[in-house]
């Protein structure tokens, strides 16, 4: 469904309501819950299209929060310098968030971290 949206102000929105719905889940469950996990998978391989496809930033910033709802780690723990535990299962999204982060301009950074504080 997602693939076929052309509205950037809709899949953003979208993205908002999945994360929120997301986090309902673990609110009732635990991050390990499988609906919850297959959530996260389902919004990381939306989030790598989104890049790839080039979609606008803030619904790039939509997705990306997507995915921070579903993980246990903040944001500045994920795109700062700090090493978190490779053990983790979540380790291979926490990656994908860092990867997307170091590809914004210094000016999208620091809207990031003051979005996603």
């Amino acid at each position: 469904m997602l693939e076929f949206c052309k509205s950037e102000e809709f899949l953003a929105a979208i993205f908002v309501l999945l994360g929120q719905l997301g986090r309902f889940g673990i609110d009732d469950g635990g991050y390990q819950q499988t609906g919850v996990a297959e959530l996260r998978c389902s919004l990381s391989r939306i989030l790598e299209a989104s890049i790839t496809e080039k979609r606008s930033i803030p619904t790039q910033f939509s997705a990306v929060g997507a995915v921070l709802n579903l993980l246990p780690f903040n944001f500045e723990e994920i795109a700062g310098h700090r090493e978190l535990s490779q053990d983790a299962s979540e380790y291979g999204y926490v990656m994908q968030v860092k990867k997307w982060f170091s590809h914004l301009s210094m000016e999208q950074q620091a809207m990031s971290f003051d979005l996603f504080r």
